[in-house]
């Protein structure tokens, strides 16, 4: 379980960093529409959801108590 919990962490630290790297293209003149419909068309993107519910997962799994 701890596994799961460090791949998700890896894909949320290259989602993040991708997040971050593309903040200049507000730079050259990009909306923040435009930047959303260009954040949401690359693949890190998704790495950073994947990466938020594997992390999520191994929160709350670990939370629970057993009876």
């Amino acid at each position: 379980m701890l596994f799961i919990f460090f791949i998700g962490l890896i894909m949320m630290i290259i989602g993040f960093s991708t997040l971050f790297l593309y903040i200049t293209l507000f730079g050259f003149g990009y909306t923040f529409k435009e930047y959303m419909m260009y954040i949401l068309s690359i693949k890190e993107f998704y790495l950073l959801i994947l990466g938020f519910i594997f992390v999520s997962i191994y929160i709350f799994k670990k939370g629970r108590k057993k009876c």
